[in-house]
């Protein structure tokens, strides 16, 4: 079954930004507290590795003042996550643009609330008239399993329930409009001086009709150890679909910028949900 543009199926992620070390000041302080040979001994130790182990690692022997010494770095990445000294994670940070996914998505979204920071948009101020929608995996799943049922009965079943969905969808986007254009005309609207004003006071109460599957963007920053938190929560059989299905897109990013960081994580197909994989940390709550 072909969806109309309206209709979303894959949210999309974008990394914008990551915390960026100064190797060189680093090096330099090191000298000044330990001496040239401790300074040349941890830049050896970390030629080739990533920016987030680093970053992970300096934090962490700042507390031992043991910058020239001891394990390379992936026994020392893991020997962090094993003794769950998770506050030097937090020093290294991810941004990510996310966008194709649903209202619903974002009210769970932003429920992680320590080490992160939220920018969404707003409807108040965006138009909301040609808003798109995102379809649940579960619709999807049923169609596809119907499509590839044989079963006649069961593919009409399943289409005419999600052209129903879809129906549904349109017709509170145009309600909306409607709203939108007949609020404008209030006389509490009109006492409004700024055009931009009357419509902000129309957007905000006209919003009230669009479904939770309506399309939001938004923008992420988390650091590495309420990510890791996050990841191992929605990232989860037990969290919504569509949620999870993000978050296996956000785990795929952050295994790419700090592959130390997250080689711990394991994937793991979901019994009755092939349409979502699990990523269970050896480490949990670091």
């Amino acid at each position: 079954m072909e969806f109309p543009p309206q209709f979303l199926t894959e949210p999309k992620i974008y990394v914008i930004a990551q915390t960026k070390p100064n190797r060189l000041s680093m090096d330099d302080a090191i000298a000044e507290i330990l001496g040239e040979h401790t300074s040349d001994a941890w830049t050896a130790a970390t030629i080739g590795e990533d920016d987030a182990s680093v970053l992970t690692a300096f934090a962490a022997k700042t507390c031992y003042q043991s910058y020239g010494s001891g394990r390379n770095m992936q026994e020392h990445i893991e020997q962090l996550l094993s003794s769950y000294h998770g506050s030097t994670l937090a020093h290294f940070s991810m941004t990510f643009l996310i966008t194709q996914v649903s209202r619903s998505l974002t009210h769970e979204l932003v429920r992680h609330g320590i080490g992160t920071a939220y920018s969404q948009l707003s409807q108040r101020y965006v138009n909301e008239s040609n808003v798109r929608f995102v379809i649940p995996p579960l619709y999807l799943a049923h169609l596809q399993a119907a499509e590839m049922s044989g079963s006649v009965k069961a593919m009409k079943d399943a289409q005419q329930f999600m052209q129903g969905w879809m129906n549904m969808c349109f017709r509170e986007q145009a309600y909306y409009q409607a709203t939108v254009e007949e609020i404008m005309q209030w006389p509490e609207i009109q006492s409004l001086s700024a055009r931009s004003d009357r419509l902000k006071a129309a957007r905000e109460a006209a919003r009230n009709s669009l479904p939770n599957a309506a399309e939001t963007a938004i923008v992420v920053t988390a650091n590495n150890r309420s990510l890791r938190h996050m990841i191992e929560m929605r990232a989860s059989r037990y969290a919504d679909a569509e949620i999870c299905r993000l978050f296996d897109l956000i785990f795929q990013k952050a295994r790419e910028i700090a592959p130390r960081i997250y080689e711990d994580f394991n994937t793991i197909e979901v019994p009755g949900k092939p349409y979502l994989v699990e990523h269970e940390s050896k480490w949990r709550k670091v």
